[in-house]
């Protein structure tokens, strides 16, 4: 089994395609020259003609991603700013032939329509929390072959990681055993009954997901007291947040990208943001903002523009190293954030 670092990132500073890979179970990689060209078709000894126009370094991580990476090895997906380990899993299929697979109509595709067919497939963890990844080693590299010193030292920021982790569900277990239904819980059943978008997912799973909710709202809330100087009300378990800003009343709706794939999420929040306010027993809020977690891809922007165009007083925001940052329509926006 080998270990793997890769940076799905279109270009030096583009776009972030992670997240669509991990939505898809895949990874992917993308250069121009040999968009078209299925590399199962050909070898690390007998490369395609287009091969020639691709960079060194290009050429040598599409060589390890195409033919090298098998089945059970381990990916680490990297990103460089901030420098953190985004999304780990191990690559699907048989240990003895190259898991690289040409996948003509993959629905992956970047800002500037270029489709992402060299792929692999891979079971990403669920509920992966990024982790800072300190003086990465060869920062550089697209798809790198990571010695054993690196492996360790990943390994190593992973198990802190996940023991922090298993400490906070130990004391949230212990806390309701032999207790009666809370609410939680019947927030659980009802969203294991109803069609949402987390009702896939099991008890536990969906646990982790409100502690992160109520997370991301604690930050925000601190975030607007402390730079907009505006205290907000906290409703219905950490769910939402009202406030009023220039005499208008703002709700806010906070949704966690499960497995990174903010689709799902935006989709679970606007039907709840139009139930919030068209319901008989609603009131009619002068703008809504959809808080998620982590940044929306270029399609989820795309989408949550053209809900723009009906009139529909929606903008959307995200975290971001500790801060937040909103779409130009958004009343929080001020370029001194951005």
């Amino acid at each position: 089994m080998n270990y793997w670092r890769m940076r799905m990132r279109k270009g030096n500073g583009g776009e972030d395609m992670f997240r669509q890979c991990v939505s898809k179970e895949i990874a992917a990689i993308h250069y121009t020259p040999v968009e078209s060209v299925d590399l199962a078709q050909f070898s690390e000894d007998d490369v395609p003609e287009a091969w020639a126009e691709l960079e060194s370094a290009q050429s040598g991580s599409l060589r390890k991603f195409a033919w090298r990476i098998r089945g059970g090895d381990m990916i680490y997906v990297a990103e460089s700013y901030p420098s953190r380990i985004v999304a780990v899993g191990r690559v699907r299929g048989s240990d003895r032939i190259s898991a690289y697979r040409y996948w003509a109509d993959t629905p992956i595709m970047d800002e500037d329509g270029h489709p992402w067919r060299h792929t692999v497939s891979v079971e990403w963890e669920q509920l992966f929390n990024p982790i800072a990844y300190p003086k990465p080693w060869a920062t550089q590299a697209t798809v790198l072959d990571l010695p054993h010193s690196e492996v360790m030292k990943i390994k190593s920021l992973l198990r802190h990681e996940r023991k922090a982790l298993q400490s906070t569900s130990n004391v949230s277990t212990n806390e309701n055993d032999g207790a009666p239904r809370t609410e939680v819980d019947e927030e659980i059943q009802r969203r294991l009954i109803e069609s949402t978008g987390y009702s896939r997912y099991s008890k536990e799973a969906i646990r982790v997901i409100d502690r992160k909710h109520a997370k991301l709202c604690n930050q925000f809330t601190e975030w607007l007291e402390m730079t907009q100087r505006i205290v907000c009300q906290v409703e219905r378990r950490h769910i939402d947040v009202t406030f009023r800003l220039k005499q208008k009343t703002i709700l806010v709706e906070f949704k966690i990208a499960y497995r990174l794939d903010p689709k799902p999420a935006i989709r679970e929040a606007l039907g709840q943001i139009l139930e919030y306010n068209f319901y008989p027993d609603r009131k009619l809020f002068d703008h809504w903002i959809l808080v998620l977690d982590c940044a929306p891809t270029h399609n989820d922007r795309v989408f949550l523009e053209r809900l723009r165009d009906l009139n529909l007083p929606l903008s959307y925001g995200w975290l971001e190293e500790g801060s937040f940052r909103f779409s130009g329509d958004c009343p929080l926006f001020r370029p001194e954030y951005e």
